[in-house]
């Protein structure tokens, strides 16, 4: 039971993802420049570039023995975050990245939890630790309230231009 909040998160997010994939696909397809093959393979390489980006990404999370501390966990999940988001963007990816950054951390939780990686009897863990995954969550909740929701909301409200609005609209607005 105590899995299910974060399960929910996770298919609410990939559901997301899947959106993502799909609609640039679907307008990769319509007005999409270059061939019609890349265009069309565009949404399965989001998927499958994700789903692997992800996977080594959280892979490396997991390591314990080097993400020894409660900061430099919390630090290689956000900054791998930050990581696939741009580059895939840049490369114009945008649905691996988001899928990237779901998988890294989906993979890193239960790989904290199991205490895996290993490699051939050397231990890259200090075992089974449930704990971190709440703590990085904690943590990662208190970047978005003290950073990054702040920083978010005041980029859109700088590109609010409310001149644009008839001003009827918004005394209406309000009310609803």
């Amino acid at each position: 039971s105590k899995g299910i909040p974060s399960l929910v998160v996770a298919a609410a997010s990939f559901d997301d993802v899947v959106a993502i994939s799909g609609f640039s696909m679907c307008i990769g397809l319509a007005v999409g420049h270059g061939s019609m093959v890349m265009n069309a393979l565009h949404g399965p390489i989001n998927l499958i570039a994700g789903f692997l980006a992800g996977y080594v990404g959280g892979t490396i999370a997991s390591l314990t023995e080097i993400w020894d501390k409660r900061w430099k966990r919390t630090l290689i999940i956000l900054l791998q975050g930050v990581i696939f988001t741009f580059v895939a963007k840049q490369y114009h990816f945008a649905g691996a990245g988001a899928l990237a950054s779901l998988i890294m951390a989906v993979v890193a939780a239960q790989n904290w939890g199991m205490g895996t990686p290993s490699c051939g009897g050397i231990h890259l863990t200090k075992g089974a630790q449930e704990h971190y995954a709440h703590t990085v969550e904690t943590d990662l909740a208190r970047v978005w309230v003290l950073l990054a929701q702040p920083l978010l909301f005041g980029v859109i409200g700088t590109a609010l231009d409310f001149r644009q609005l008839a001003p009827a609209t918004i005394p209406q607005a309000i009310l609803v």
